[in-house]
């Protein structure tokens, strides 16, 4: 038995060791960047970012993403959601955020989603997000406020809009 407990004692301070070694690597000071000289051509190729423009990839792999348009304005949200967990209320919230200034607490909003047959389907509660959700990894979500004129929304091809 001691020669267990020893034999255990000897791993778990090793695996401490490592652990401890690893963090204080983490924490050591990194190099500030080498400033490159600007290139006689200082506009990027078209579609590519600069090479001292570099941005970390997100990886969205699993991940639920939220297309939201608002109905009567070109502007496409593209959200990824790391808590697939969302209720309606809380999906409500996140576009009122989403679309600060456009849309508010008080406004009463219409969501439809796009269903894999190009159809926009209708959500009212839980039951219907989640149904969304199920069927969909990336909600193509239409945004209506109820009783809002945007033009001639009547004549609105909603097909078009994605």
């Amino acid at each position: 038995l001691s020669c267990d407990l020893m034999a255990t004692q000897s791993v778990f301070s090793a695996q401490l060791q490592s652990q401890a070694t690893a963090f204080a690597a983490s924490q050591q000071p990194t190099q500030p960047p080498v400033m490159q000289q600007p290139s006689p051509n200082p506009t990027p190729p078209v579609g590519r970012f600069s090479d001292s423009l570099s941005f970390p990839a997100m990886d969205l792999t699993g991940k639920l993403i939220i297309k939201a348009r608002l109905e009567g304005d070109d502007d496409v949200r593209r959200i990824p959601i790391s808590n697939e967990d969302i209720t309606y209320d809380e999906l409500l919230l996140m576009m009122q955020r989403v679309f600060k200034g456009k849309l508010s607490s008080t406004d009463e909003v219409l969501v439809k989603y796009r269903d894999e047959d190009g159809d926009f389907i209708t959500i009212m509660e839980n039951a219907d997000l989640t149904l969304a959700k199920q069927t969909n990894r990336m909600l193509h979500l239409k945004l209506r406020v109820q009783g809002r004129s945007f033009g001639n929304s009547a004549g609105l091809d909603v097909a078009a809009l994605y």
